[in-house]
Parts: structure tokens; sequence; C-alpha cells
């Protein structure tokens, strides 16, 4: 939809990133979206409003090309860690490791779509639960006793089928269901090239030291 939206009524001549367009294509291969305005829009903002009923998070390259980079894959192989840009551990500058906040783990997420433009109010309120809580083990990782401790309400104006209004209310819940690790860097131009989405891996641990005890340098 987003490609079609920018083909059709930005601009004709835009060129599209084809390997990472084939990929998020592929991830989302079967899902419906559709709306109607009823104020006025730019295309950045309906954009935008698409691309948060998903993990992708389309934008322009440095080299000009329109790029589709997700956050929806659920495991990493041993050819992705090959094809990752490596930065070496000897060239970072300063780096801090932190994690999501805890309030950035919903026990349980209740999802409301197919918006009703006249009304305004969506038309399907909630989903399952046992497809959108967490089940006990992992309320118990999380600290949680109940899966009403911590609930999350998502809005989606841009889905109006069942079945994606159901895998979208999956996606987020898997993406959400733990906190997770983050490092902050600082390095040194020669790595300027790096952009939103990219995979990068590290020749070594930092300092020799783990994330939480993770090693962020194995697959």
């Amino acid at each position: 939809m987003i490609r079609d939206l920018i083909e059709r009524e930005v601009d004709s001549s835009v060129e599209f990133d084809e390997d990472s367009y084939n990929d998020a294509l592929e991830i989302y291969n079967g899902w419906e979206l559709g709306f109607s305005l009823t104020d006025v829009m730019s295309s950045k903002e309906v954009i935008e409003g698409i691309a948060k009923n998903t993990l992708c998070f389309p934008h322009f390259k440095n080299n000009g090309k329109f790029t589709f980079p997700h956050m929806a894959k659920k495991d990493y192989s041993l050819s992705d860690w090959k094809e990752a840009i490596e930065i070496r551990s000897a060239d970072v500058i300063s780096y801090k490791f932190k994690k999501t906040s805890q309030d950035e783990v919903p026990s349980r997420i209740d999802v409301f779509g197919k918006k009703n433009y006249y009304k305004d109010e969506y038309e399907i309120a909630q989903v399952d639960w046992e497809l959108t809580k967490l089940d006990d083990a992992l309320l118990k990782f999380n600290g949680y006793q109940y899966s009403n401790d911590n609930i999350l309400e998502l809005e989606t104006d841009y889905i109006r089928k069942n079945g994606t209004f159901m895998a979208f209310a999956s996606e987020q819940k898997n993406f959400r269901k733990i906190q997770k690790n983050i490092v902050e860097l600082r390095v040194p131009l020669k790595y300027i090239d790096i952009e939103v989405g990219d995979i990068v891996k590290f020749d070594q641990l930092i300092d020799g030291i783990k994330a939480y005890g993770n090693d962020y340098t194995k697959v």
C-alpha cells in the first residue's frame, strides 16, 4: 500500500530498495489494509500512520532510495550474521548498555480497529485474550501475577479485515513480550553509512563486558 501510494500520489520517479521491499512484502504477505480520510493529511502523515500498523520503518536512505526495513523478524540465522555490518570493538569510542522499560512489556494487549468514520469509533474491539496475553511462564518472567496487571490498548485506523487484525495483535504481543537490550554507541566516521534497519555485529565484546549477561557477539 505504501509503495502504491508513493508511486501514484507522490512521485512516480521515486526509486525503491527492491531487496528491502521484497523482504517486507514476504513478511506481510496477506495483510489487508484500507482507510478513508475525513481531514486533510499530508502523504508523510498517511505513510507514517500505515507504518504504525506494522513493525516496518519506511524511509529514504542516504542514496535516495526508499527502503522498508522492519523488526518483524522472529529470529536471526547464521547467514544474517555473516551479512551483518561488523563493528570492531576497538573502534568504539564510548558505549552504554540499557534495557527497555518494564512498563513497555504489557501483560495483555487490547486492540481496537475497523474505524467507523461517521461515528468516530471502532467497530472491532478486543480480540481473543489467549492470543494477546502473556502465558504463565512469561507473566512470571516479567514479574506479573495476572494478565491484567499491565494492559496496553492499541488503536488501528488502517486495519479493517479480521484476519489482518488478528495478525497485527499477535505480532505486537510477540514483539513486546520481553524487555530488550539496547546499546548506545559512539563510533568513528567510517561507520557513517550505517542506517536505520541495518543489522550490525561486533567482532568481540566491548571491553569484555556482556549486556546484562548476554553475549551479543553470538547469534
